[in-house]
């Protein structure tokens, strides 16, 4: 009776070391699956669902020494995956800086333009002298405010995100929410800030350094691609300060 008993109870053990092992097997593969179809929120998730096996309790020791090994190693394959999106998504912002400056340049030019507008309209009412033509425009776009402040504004404190509208330029943030999300989950965010400090520095002093005028070459449109990706570089920084809730600040 009693070895039936000690049978049973071995069996029971068993199986439940065997579904902790399933477990721990399956939420290991769900991990990777995720990192490769770039899903840092599920892999994030998935990997805190090994921790909560761990802190539950696993019945071998064998298998609670394993989790103590799977789970920092898994975390930092998470992390990797997260920061090399995140450098490609600051690469792409390099690459966007001119266009939106651009468009900010635009956009204050017309509003400027707008403003003289209507002082004109204004003078002539007063005088009397409707029939004196209206300044017209030759900037291109509407008489939108497109300034970082309106867009700022609109701005949603969110993990996931997608397009964000820049100057009236889409820009896909989702690598910037997703690395937030998950150096919250770990408590790193400051190593975070500094990495992207560091390297938007680094990026700063290659693409601010004035570009030398060559002979021949029109210095007022020099001057002005120049400052359009002055406006642009900043602007993108302020947008990203203002997208991280303030951990970038």
């Amino acid at each position: 009776m009693q070895e039936r008993r000690q049978c049973r109870d071995n069996l029971e053990l068993a199986s439940h070391v065997l579904d902790e092992s399933i477990a721990i097997m399956r939420l290991t593969c769900l991990v990777r699956q995720h990192l490769k179809k770039n899903k840092i929120h599920a892999a994030v998730k998935a990997l805190q669902r090994m921790q909560s096996l761990g802190v539950q309790g696993m019945r071998a020791r064998v298998l609670s020494r394993l989790l103590q090994q799977l789970v920092p190693m898994l975390a930092e394959e998470v992390k990797e995956a997260a920061l090399k999106d995140f450098n490609l998504f600051l690469s792409r912002l390099r690459t966007m800086s001119v266009k939106v400056g651009r468009a900010l340049l635009e956009g204050t030019l017309q509003r400027r333009v707008n403003e003289e507008a209507a002082r004109q309209s204004a003078t002539r009412r007063l005088n009397g002298t409707d029939n004196i033509p209206v300044l017209k425009s030759h900037t291109g776009g509407g008489d939108e405010d497109v300034g970082v402040e309106a867009n700022v504004g609109r701005a949603e404190e969110k993990e996931k995100g997608d397009d964000y509208q820049v100057c009236g330029i889409g820009i896909d943030m989702g690598p910037l929410f997703r690395g937030l999300y998950l150096y919250r989950k770990l408590g790193q965010v400051p190593e975070l800030r500094a990495h992207l400090r560091s390297l938007r520095r680094q990026h700063a002093l290659v693409d601010l350094r004035a570009p030398p005028l060559r002979r021949g070459e029109d210095a007022a449109a020099a001057v002005r691609a120049y400052l359009e990706k002055v406006l642009g570089f900043f602007v993108l920084d302020q947008s990203m300060c203002a997208l991280s809730g303030g951990e970038f600040v």
